[in-house]
């Protein structure tokens, strides 16, 4: 999978923060995505 992440996804996923869903977390995590970050 593909996944574009937004800059403030990234920040949220590289600091644990409560806000980003458990699901979206695994799906970032999971060593088959692709993860793309958006420059805007």
């Amino acid at each position: 999978m593909k996944l574009l992440l937004d800059t403030h996804i990234w920040l949220w996923y590289l600091l644990g923060d409560e806000r980003l869903s458990l699901q979206l977390q695994t799906v970032i995590s999971d060593p088959n995505t692709e993860l793309w970050r958006s420059s805007n």
